[in-house]
């Protein structure tokens, strides 16, 4: 989709101020273009174009950070799963981040906005923004997200209910 066009925008922008490596994966009928965009900006030695994959986990073992710049998401999963592996995110501000996650836990720049994803990365590659405190705001988090953890708010949520308090 047209959304990876601003990771990579970002990139061939920052390419002079950092070493930066862009894992793509999943694949789509705009992958041409995006590949002629890397080579456009001067960047594909920078990007690498995984396809789909059925399983992330290497991808996010190795990751420093986690871009999303979704404009439509049901739940992110792919966040929350970040998380878990204690990479940070960069994620878009559209509803389906904002509600479920604080600026403490995630950082955001501005949907549909490359000059805001850039500012970001710029503010985050110039250590203006701690991101091993937000990995501490998100460790709680995910903790708070186990299946137990939900079974449990979902049994006390059901009971509530039965009981006529919900």
């Amino acid at each position: 989709t047209l959304i990876l066009l601003y990771p990579i925008k970002a990139l061939g922008d920052l390419k002079a101020e950092a070493n930066i490596n862009l894992e793509i994966c999943g694949e789509g009928e705009e992958e041409p273009y995006l590949v002629g965009l890397a080579k456009e900006l001067g960047i594909d030695d920078s990007v690498q174009f995984n396809g789909f994959q059925s399983s992330i986990n290497q991808y996010m073992a190795k990751s420093d950070l986690l871009i999303l710049p979704s404009l439509y998401e049901g739940m992110p999963n792919v966040v929350v799963e970040a998380l878990a592996y204690s990479v940070p995110a960069l994620v878009s501000s559209i509803p389906a981040h904002t509600l479920l996650f604080t600026s403490g836990e995630v950082e955001f720049f501005e949907n549909d906005n490359v000059d805001s994803l850039t500012k970001k990365l710029k503010t985050i590659f110039r250590g203006e923004i701690d991101l091993r405190k937000s990995l501490d705001h998100a460790r709680k988090f995910v903790a708070s997200r186990t299946v137990n953890s939900i079974a449990t708010q979902c049994l006390a949520y059901y009971d509530g209910v039965i009981r006529g308090k919900n």
